[in-house]
């Protein structure tokens, strides 16, 4: 099995395109098990010093500025990881958004949130209780299936 992996130094990089101390890194491939306890421990160290929950840190959108370098502090702890990907495997460890097969009705819902609010994942996944990635990938594969 050959590992992908992605040089983050592109004209089009930014802060989460970059590791935790804003250096171009090396990324890709699945999170080790001491990667994973090292993204939960420094969660949770991150939200004792703030004195935060780990839900409220998991659920931003409603505080963003409050929370503002959050993860790039986190991400220093995986200084060969990008901010990015530290955020999504942390996100997906800790919140509990629902996963697995998309029912017909929170298609429908999907459909209605993106007419009524557009492409803001971070406010739809509170809707459908679906992380933000989900909730796009799942529209993008809608949306690129032509309708008989």
């Amino acid at each position: 099995e050959q590992e992908h992996v992605v040089y983050s130094d592109g004209p089009n990089t930014n802060k989460w395109s970059r590791n935790g101390f804003g250096e171009p890194t090396r990324s890709g491939g699945k999170f080790t098990r001491e990667e994973t306890e090292t993204v939960r421990r420094a969660v949770e160290e991150y939200c004792a010093m703030k004195q935060i929950s780990t839900s409220r840190l998991c659920s931003e959108c409603d505080h963003k500025a409050e929370l503002k370098g959050a993860w790039m502090e986190i991400a220093k702890r995986l200084p060969h990881r990008t901010v990015q990907s530290v955020y999504r495997h942390g996100l997906r460890q800790l919140h509990p958004f629902k996963r697995g097969p998309w029912t017909e009705a929170e298609c429908t819902m999907l459909v209605e949130l993106v007419q009524r609010m557009g492409k803001k994942w971070s406010a739809i996944q509170s809707k459908l209780n679906r992380s933000a990635d989900s909730c796009r990938d799942k529209y993008r594969e809608m949306v690129s299936i032509p309708h008989a």
